[in-house]
């Protein structure tokens, strides 16, 4: 029912005319009365925290806020508590994230001294926030196989891209890859033929809940096992807080078409030729969580960059660096 139907209600068809038989005016000779629209009450804003009572910054934007004060963390949209809220705790100093990052700038075959050449330019902390879901794909795909090497060579390039696998668990996709593409060269008078093909895929899926990409974490695989619950006095006070930009639904619809994607590229290396794919994605309720990150700024050459640090277990999570540097 439209807004209007609901407030005027809709017309009643069978009304009749009174007691005395009377005929209604007729529409020439009657004014029709205007009918304004109320409007509607504004939405409530949050101008303090629901539970300390702090002032809560007149910008809204953001999709959910943390009270800075007393850790109380809700839904501006819903107005509704983030219960499932955790974080990880920084275990690196100032120093230790640069020696990090340091290291991290002299690998690579074309690169030496790099780091002894750099200007540390800045060196902040920032707490990062991640929605974590718990998913379940189940994909039912047809193709072809028997046509070639495309279904091994797609393996190898899922292997390599993997950045969810460990080091241990890509180079066993590797090699299996590598194995079923010599199996498949070796095999005589191959014929192509038509096969269905069922799996199914768990995962812990993380995403950063902020509309504005930061390009040095292509993926950060969140360790969920050192999480801890939310506490605001565990946040020194010089970092950075941001805050969460997407709502759990927002999260939610990124989250199924990133793993769809994966799955279809999954598929994909079982056969030569995916000629349809079914994916049923379920996405279970998510949990906040908030990251310490250190953003190591540097400059070597005129060339301004940025490594990042995961202040949790201190392992670089990406960043830029010269491609040669001799």
């Amino acid at each position: 029912m439209s807004h209007l139907a609901a407030r005027f209600g809709p017309p009643n068809e069978n009304r009749t005319t009174d007691e005395n038989n009377e005929q209604p005016p007729s529409e020439e000779n009657t004014p029709v009365p205007q009918q304004t629209q109320k409007p509607l009450p504004s939405q409530e804003i949050i101008t303090s925290c629901p539970r300390c009572g702090a002032p809560i910054p007149p910008n809204q934007e953001d999709a959910v806020f943390t009270c800075r004060y007393c850790g109380f963390t809700v839904a501006f949209a819903s107005k509704d508590e983030i219960r499932i809220h955790s974080m990880l705790e920084n275990h690196l100093h100032e120093q230790q994230a640069v020696e990090t990052a340091q290291k991290f700038m002299d690998k690579g075959i074309f690169r030496s001294d790099v780091a002894e050449n750099a200007r540390i330019t800045n060196v902040t902390l920032r707490y990062l926030p991640f929605w974590t879901f718990p998913v379940t794909a189940n994909t039912n795909c047809s193709g072809i196989t028997g046509t070639g090497l495309q279904g091994e060579m797609q393996q190898l390039q899922n292997a390599f891209k993997d950045k969810q696998a460990t080091t241990m668990s890509r180079f066993g996709n590797l090699l299996k890859a590598g194995a079923s593409a010599f199996f498949e060269t070796q095999q005589q008078n191959r014929q192509p033929r038509n096969v269905l093909v069922s799996f199914s895929s768990n995962y812990s899926w993380p995403i950063l809940s902020r509309k504005s990409t930061i390009r040095e974490i292509s993926y950060y695989d969140v360790p969920v096992a050192r999480k801890i619950p939310f506490d605001v006095g565990r946040i020194p006070s010089d970092a950075e807080f941001l805050k969460t930009e997407y709502t759990q639904d927002e999260a939610k619809l990124k989250v199924k078409t990133e793993v769809e994607t994966k799955e279809r590229s999954i598929a994909s290396g079982k056969v030569d030729t995916l000629q349809s794919c079914n994916i049923n994605v379920t996405i279970g309720d998510g949990e906040l969580i908030v990251a310490p990150v250190w953003f190591v700024h540097y400059t070597v050459k005129g060339e301004n960059y940025v490594v990042l640090v995961d202040g949790s277990e201190g392992k670089v999570l990406g960043g830029g660096k010269p491609l040669f540097y001799l």
